[in-house]
């Protein structure tokens, strides 16, 4: 445990404490709700996600420590301003009222070790009903993705959700796959996706997924 030697350093220790506890009781009020339902995940999955959890918010609290022990205070506002507008998104993510893909999206980066996600929220619709089809969709696109990846690169994902009486989602993948053509064959044919492209820069492919997630 490391100590702090100024007024900085401490403030931005707490600062990110607070975070660190309401994000955790953020996910455990989102376990309590998959628990009422009939998706309810096993205690040592829960243990295992909570650990995954507070390890990465340790690394922030650690990593804004370091800029504050060297005087690179700019670089913790900086740091402190990304912490912020992503527990903002992670807040507008729990209150879709889909836990189910809550859950699947904070666990993501702890399941794939290839790829990395992130996500932006515009909407503050109720997407409950839609909670099973939107994990669904989105791990069928992962698990075709999973299948042509390169075994030496890292893919970067993004999610971006809006719509109020259904989800419209759009995911970004960056990275090139093995097999063009069959990719997105395969991610052409799920049930929601409305648009794909591809696109190609300087040999470096990135692929865009729309999803419109109204039921046909």
């Amino acid at each position: 445990m490391f100590i702090s030697n100024s007024k900085e350093e401490r403030g931005c220790q707490v600062i990110l404490s607070f975070f660190i506890l309401s994000a955790t009781l953020e996910v455990c009020y989102t376990f309590t709700i998959m628990d009422k339902g009939a998706g309810m995940m096993k205690v040592d999955e829960v243990a295992n996600l909570l650990r995954h959890y507070r390890h990465d918010w340790m690394n922030q609290l650690q990593l804004v420590h370091g800029y504050a022990s060297m005087d690179k205070m700019e670089k913790v506002k900086e740091k402190l301003q990304e912490i912020i507008d992503f527990s903002r998104e992670e807040s507008k993510l729990m209150n879709l009222k889909a836990p189910h893909f809550a859950v699947w999206m904070v666990r993501f980066n702890a399941e794939y070790n290839q790829l990395r996600m992130s996500f932006q929220i515009d909407t503050q619709a109720d997407f409950s009903a839609f909670d099973q089809s939107l994990v669904q969709t989105c791990l069928a696109i992962i698990q075709h993705l999973e299948e042509f990846t390169n075994p030496l690169q890292l893919y970067e994902c993004m999610i971006f959700i809006w719509g109020e009486e259904h989800p419209q989602l759009r995911m970004h993948i960056d990275g090139q796959v093995s097999n063009d053509g069959q990719f997105m064959s395969r991610i052409d044919k799920l049930q929601y996706v409305k648009n794909l492209n591809r696109h190609e820069e300087e040999q470096h492919a990135s692929y865009e997924i729309y999803l419109d997630m109204k039921e046909r």
